[in-house]
């Protein structure tokens, strides 16, 4: 193989490497985005909660 075939080919390779590498990142912060959202629900959950009783309370 010529030497520009396998500079090319090394380049290529570390593009690929790249990609794999953004592509976990990406699906690293869409799982942090996720358990945010959910720990965002949750916490509204326990404040409907809270209200519920303390308006039951009040009454």
């Amino acid at each position: 193989m010529s030497e520009a075939k396998k500079t090319t080919a090394a380049a290529l390779d570390e593009l690929e490497i790249s990609l794999q590498k953004l592509e976990l990142a990406a699906k690293e912060k869409s799982l942090s985005v996720a358990r945010l959202k959910q720990s965002a629900r949750m916490s509204i959950e326990k404040i409907d909660r809270l209200t519920s009783t303390l308006n039951q309370v009040v009454k």
